[in-house]
């Protein structure tokens, strides 16, 4: 390179991209020793000196910060070459290219090579080569959404052949996602379909976990994970072994096997808990009752109010409260004045007076 030549180059030192600052300890001032980075320019193209030797010539179009962490004294430098993007590292003891200059794009998000997509990552490298139509990420770490031949899947989990995913849950004991072909919903997890493509909806929630529907049908997959098929108008979860279902607008209850335990006669069912117990709190033409898990009536359907704290049963017909004992099986007097305020059930005018009569036998008359 000839000294006119020289002359036609300037320099530009990266002030922001230098890898050591001045500093402050015990009131005295100092330097970390940095390397110098300079980008050189000349009839409007870009070269790298690193410590006054020259890394780069300056025939770059670009050549500018991609990402830099001072703390670690590390920076990326984003190189454009003849339409190709590149990527150097520079830190304290190397200067090297991460990524050599033969990308279509390269980004925070994704790179890309020959029209085909692939994920990057400055720590980790290459996450994901360039062999995708689009690459998506995920709030899941390390979970990516792509797209293969007009099909999508996950890379490394689920094959590009829905057309579409939605991810529900990606965790160390559980991964599966909704899939959807020819317009049918399925769900993919562990490596396999768990529920064919053959539905056309599924819902997943908190309460209900994976509910099956087919017309105006619904069903469940179980904790057993088997499949109840949609038979029912409608579906609620109670627990993990007990789920309340619907038919001609009554409610009955089945468990995971799809055994019948309750009979859809009542117009609602909730589950109730007493201690380790489970109960179920039944409403039959506006009066209510309890039933136990082999679906036994237990307490007479005849009150007006069922309320469960603390393991106690309080009932009320009208203004007059009974209380039902859970191990000696029979309902006794709970004296109250109700019109000076039932709600408040733990209130000094409330008393349980053991002596009063049994009231089981007439209330199942």
């Amino acid at each position: 390179m000839g000294e006119n030549e020289l002359n036609h180059i300037k320099r530009e030192r990266l002030h922001e991209l230098g890898v050591g600052e001045k500093s402050w300890w015990e009131g005295q001032s100092y330097y970390e020793e940095t390397k110098t980075i300079v980008r050189t320019y000349r009839d409007g193209l870009f070269g790298l000196e690193i410590d006054n030797e020259e890394f780069l010539p300056p025939i770059n179009s670009l050549i500018e910060c991609f990402y830099k962490n001072y703390n670690d004294k590390e920076i990326w430098l984003l190189v454009k070459q003849n339409n190709k993007y590149g990527l150097i590292k520079c830190t304290e003891h190397i200067t090297t290219f991460c990524l050599e200059i033969k990308y279509d794009e390269i980004s925070h998000s994704h790179i890309k090579c020959n029209g085909l997509y692939g994920i990057y990552d400055i720590y980790k490298g290459i996450i994901i080569p360039c062999i995708y139509d689009k690459v998506a990420k995920t709030k899941f770490d390390n979970i990516y959404i792509v797209k293969q031949n007009g099909f999508k899947g996950i890379h490394g989990l689920i094959p590009c052949i829905y057309d579409d995913i939605e991810l529900y849950s990606y965790t160390k004991d559980t991964n599966y996602s909704i899939v959807v072909r020819n317009g049918l919903y399925g769900i993919y997890g562990n490596g396999k379909e768990i529920i064919p493509t053959i539905y056309d909806e599924i819902n997943i929630d908190y309460h209900n976990g994976i509910v099956l529907k087919k017309g105006n049908l619904k069903g469940f997959y179980t904790e057993k994970n088997s499949i109840v098929e949609p038979q029912y108008e409608d579906i609620n979860k109670l627990c993990p072994q007990y789920y309340a279902f619907s038919q001609f607008g009554k409610w009955g209850v089945i468990n995971n096997y799809n055994e019948i335990i309750v009979p859809p006669i009542y117009q609602d069912i909730k589950l109730e808990k007493s201690d380790n117990d489970l109960f179920f709190s039944v409403l039959l033409d506006d009066y209510m009752g309890i039933l136990n898990t082999s679906g036994t009536t237990i307490i007479p359907i005849k009150f007006n109010d069922i309320i469960i704290e603390e393991g106690i049963f309080y009932l009320r017909i009208g203004k007059n409260m009974y209380v039902w004992d859970k191990v000696e099986k029979f309902i006794k007097t709970f004296w109250s004045d109700y019109s000076c305020g039932y709600d408040s059930i733990n209130s000094s005018i409330m008393t349980i007076d053991s002596n009063l009569i049994d009231l089981l036998a007439p209330l199942s008359e």
